[in-house]
């Protein structure tokens, strides 16, 4: 899939090529996060798995919110993406897979995922915001870049993730699931953001294989199914952190 940035599931040595170009992602993230802006935890043993060049590299060891996944859009007829209302049942389970496919992978204590940012914030008596409703809707096709989030997009994230000892954060924007002529395909895309800045670091789609078996194509919609996709898509955003 085409990003501003560059393609990142189907040729990840194209991918990093074209995401490392960037002088935004050179000095934002490789000044910040690889020389401890973000935190003065040591880098651990996992980041030398990471993939080379990877914009995620680095990650494992640093405090990080990956907050819960937003939005799920169904292609239309007509090539549309629309939010389908399934979101909210289907989109946990991507949350658990995200979380499952990194803890897998040694990441534990200094990231925070998408039940327990939703738990910290519910302790906080809803002064911190829903992590699970972020206004998120106008920034679906936001690429990187120097702006800063807008409001009250940019309050809640900043208030959220205050409640860890977290400075950046993963938010998997939307979630893409694709039926038509008989095959299921779809991606994930994720923005990188720096909660002080309200900026967008980095954005990244991750785009699922394509499965033309008529049972997993019936099966999309259903929990089973989506699990499975799901699972798919995590695996792709874990090994952009730490190499399985």
């Amino acid at each position: 899939m085409k990003l501003a940035i560059g393609y990142v599931s189907r040729n990840h040595a194209m991918t990093y090529r074209n995401l490392i170009s960037r002088p935004l992602i050179a000095a934002l993230i490789g000044v910040g996060l690889l020389h401890g802006c973000a935190s003065s935890a040591p880098k651990p043993k996992e980041d030398a798995g990471a993939p080379a060049g990877s914009p995620l590299a680095g990650l494992a060891g640093r405090h990080m919110v990956v907050f819960p996944a937003h939005y799920l859009a169904t292609a239309g007829p007509s090539g549309t993406w629309d939010i389908t209302q399934a979101g909210p049942v289907m989109l946990p389970i991507l949350d658990e897979e995200i979380a499952d496919a990194l803890r897998k992978r040694g990441i534990n204590n200094n990231w925070t995922f998408a039940r327990e940012i939703t738990a910290s914030a519910n302790r906080n008596a809803g002064l911190a915001g829903d992590p699970q409703r972020l206004s998120a809707q106008g920034i679906r096709r936001i690429a990187a870049g120097d702006t800063p989030l807008p409001e009250p997009l940019a309050s809640q994230i900043r208030t959220l993730v205050s409640l860890t000892s977290a400075r950046f954060a993963l938010l998997p924007l939307e979630t893409r699931i694709d039926t038509r002529n008989g095959e299921r395909k779809g991606s994930l895309r994720v923005l990188l953001i720096d909660s002080r800045t309200a900026r967008v670091l980095w954005v990244g789609d991750f785009d699922s294989a394509v499965v033309r078996d008529p049972t997993v194509v019936s099966d999309a919609m259903s929990p089973f199914g989506f699990r499975s996709f799901a699972r798919e898509l995590a695996a792709r955003l874990a090994d952009m952190v730490v190499v399985q």
